[in-house]
């Protein structure tokens, strides 16, 4: 949530994104240990949820290279 303010708020977005991208990896970290889990459901869930933060954290960086660019 405050990287969400931070990126609403301040004058200078790009560094918020990278802060959320950072989270976004932290993210990943947490899953992936369930990636491998002998537990089919969540097997699958976990590999739901690792495509979703891997697709946040791609918009998270292009924007953040964007931003800081201009």
């Amino acid at each position: 949530m405050a990287a969400g303010l931070g990126i609403l708020l301040s004058g200078r977005p790009a560094p918020w994104l990278w802060a959320r991208a950072a989270g976004d990896v932290l993210d990943m970290a947490a899953v992936a240990p369930q990636l491998s889990s002998k537990d089919e459901t969540v097997q699958r869930a976990s590999g739901f949820a690792a495509l979703t933060i891997g697709a946040i954290a791609a918009l998270d960086v292009c924007c953040a290279i964007k931003l800081a660019q201009q």
